[in-house]
């Protein structure tokens, strides 16, 4: 907490050495494992009788597969993102 209004979060899935791991038992060579992080700020404020919550943050998103010949389909990807609710 940063102050009454303002929280920064962390969220993780897949911390390394315990990845989201997914095993297709029909095909194998869809078997992967996934990381997946985010790093959001958010705050929440009142304005002219609203309440209003705002959010930025960043994300990460990582995917390994199993097999060998698959490797040229592995991703890594990063985006920003801002979300705004407005409501009584």
């Amino acid at each position: 907490v940063i102050c009454p209004r303002s929280d920064i979060m962390l969220g993780l899935q897949g911390i390394p050495g315990f990845q989201y791991s997914y095993s297709n038992y029909v095909q194998s060579q869809n078997d992967f494992r996934r990381r997946t992080y985010v790093l959001q700020f958010q705050n929440r404020t009142d304005y002219f009788g609203y309440n209003v919550w705002a959010a930025v943050g960043v994300d990460l998103d990582q995917v390994d597969y199993k097999e060998k010949y698959r490797e040229f389909e592995e991703y890594q990807s990063s985006g920003t993102f801002v979300k705004i609710y407005l409501g009584w």
